[in-house]
């Protein structure tokens, strides 16, 4: 079809890693850490049913070393917030809903269940280790780990990301992505990140190179508009 309308269609590369992100605001950030007490704070983001205890499984493991740490799960969908608090509890676990006021977690609370739409940069963020779900349990196809990877945050996720192979295989050799299938090894990741200072991916010119995509495709759409 394109050669019959006498132009070349090519593909432009993956958007997605294209895209740049804006981090949020720095005081922003350090307001929700020091709110906190400076407490070392895990994140599961993303998360799926069954990946939900995955999380839970390897926080239990933490708090045996680091009994201050924080936990804060974003599920997916956030509708499912209500049933996580209950299962966090019936493990023992003291938890806040972060849809219930918006208040930062006082020192009595183990976990955080942020079940709201939009702020998942933000808890990227406030982060010191990252678990990313949706490659854990079979099926979903992982999600998206550039967010994080762009604020500098190592990444942890399962191996069935078959959506995002692609990308997954791009960044592991940086530093920026481990993939693991155990709940121990996601608590050995996340222990490691809290008991010395984790090094920086290494990312070097990875994302300055991905944004070739992006103005292509900008610059394909600017010549298919009408001159002024």
């Amino acid at each position: 079809l394109g050669s019959a309308l006498g132009r070349t269609i090519e593909p432009v590369g993956n958007l997605k890693l294209a895209a740049a992100i804006q981090a949020p605001p720095g005081e922003k950030v350090a307001a929700f850490r020091d709110a906190t007490d400076g407490r070392a704070i895990v994140l599961a983001a993303s998360t799926h049913p069954g990946e939900d205890e995955f999380a839970a499984d390897a926080f239990t493991e933490v708090r045996m070393r680091n009994p201050g740490a924080l936990m804060i799960l974003v599920p997916r969908h956030p509708e499912r917030g209500n049933g996580i608090v209950a299962m966090m509890r019936e493990r023992g676990l003291t938890t806040a809903q972060w849809s219930k006021g918006k208040t930062p977690p006082g020192p009595e609370v183990d976990v955080l269940v942020a079940d709201t739409i939009g702020e998942l940069l933000f808890w990227y963020a406030c982060a010191d280790a990252v678990y990313l779900g949706g490659a854990t349990v079979e099926g979903i196809g992982g999600h998206n780990p550039i967010e994080p990877a762009q604020l500098g945050k190592r990444v942890f996720t399962g191996p069935h990301g078959f959506n995002f192979a692609e990308m997954f295989d791009a960044l592991q050799p940086t530093g920026a992505l481990v993939i693991g299938t155990t709940y121990q090894e996601l608590s050995d990741y996340w222990l490691a990140a809290l008991d010395a200072a984790q090094p920086t991916p290494v990312l070097g010119s990875h994302f300055a190179d991905s944004r070739a995509p992006f103005e292509k495709t900008l610059d394909a759409i600017t010549a298919m508009l009408p001159k002024a």
